[in-house]
């Protein structure tokens, strides 16, 4: 096995690790979620790990947890100016199809830093609702 290939077994391994963290973020995430105003099973989320697959379901994941969230939050008597985590993760998903496009090496280049910004966004975003939901008194009091 030539060094080539053991650089991109790693590289295939911690990218499986970053997005079985990112997983588990937005499965806990969806947890916080009354199933009432749940709009996806949480198993759909761990499609995501699966190459190609992910592409599309990515799109489907970012709408209906989003629209959980919304509705989640608006059951809590929050005020919601937006839907939650929407743009990040549209931005990011969008990008994750464009850069598989056939375009300049420079161009995938820079979609690709704006897509990881979006990616580590999206996270954080889906993190802070999550503890925004989990630390709610009010709801906890219940």
């Amino acid at each position: 096995m030539g060094q080539n290939e053991i650089i991109l077994g790693l590289a295939i391994l911690i990218g499986l690790i970053i997005n079985s963290f990112f997983c588990i973020t937005l499965v806990n995430t969806l947890n916080q979620v009354k199933s009432e105003n749940r709009e996806l099973p949480s198993w759909i989320i761990w499609l995501l790990l699966i190459p190609l697959l992910s592409l599309g379901v990515m799109f489907y994941v970012v709408y209906r947890l989003s629209s959980s969230i919304e509705n989640e939050l608006h059951d809590r008597n929050f005020e919601v100016t937006e839907r939650p985590g929407y743009a990040q993760g549209m931005g990011f998903a969008c990008i994750g199809i464009i850069v598989n496009l056939p375009m300049p090496a420079f161009l995938v280049g820079i979609l690709a830093i704006v897509g990881l910004v979006l990616f580590i966004q999206y996270w954080v975003k889906m993190n802070w609702y999550k503890k925004i939901l989990r630390d709610d008194v009010s709801h906890n009091e219940e």
